[in-house]
């Protein structure tokens, strides 16, 4: 099973040293996710994410074993500095 969404919150890690974050969709839903391996180390630039595991009822936790972090675009961020920089052309 796959989730995606976009991090609300990082919980840090529990007893058992699982990775713990809490991840939001578009439609303001939330589900925490537990993951099984250490946190990745982009983590923080990370634009949305892409957990594969399964739900855990009892525990009410989404089990990762899989995480995808989806960062945002080289060229995206040169695009958006380029229209910041940008200075307005004025016409006559």
């Amino acid at each position: 099973v796959q989730v995606h969404g976009y991090l609300k919150e990082a919980l840090g890690y529990d007893d058992a040293g699982h990775f713990r974050f809490v991840i939001v969709d578009e439609a303001d839903d939330e589900l925490t996710i537990l993951y099984e391996q250490p946190r990745p180390a982009n983590f923080e630039q990370a634009s949305g994410f892409v957990a594969i595991g399964r739900y855990d009822a009892q525990e009410q936790v989404f089990r990762a074993t899989k995480l995808l972090v989806k960062c945002p675009s080289k060229y995206q961020e040169e695009s958006e500095q380029y229209q910041r920089n940008r200075v307005p052309e004025t016409t006559p």
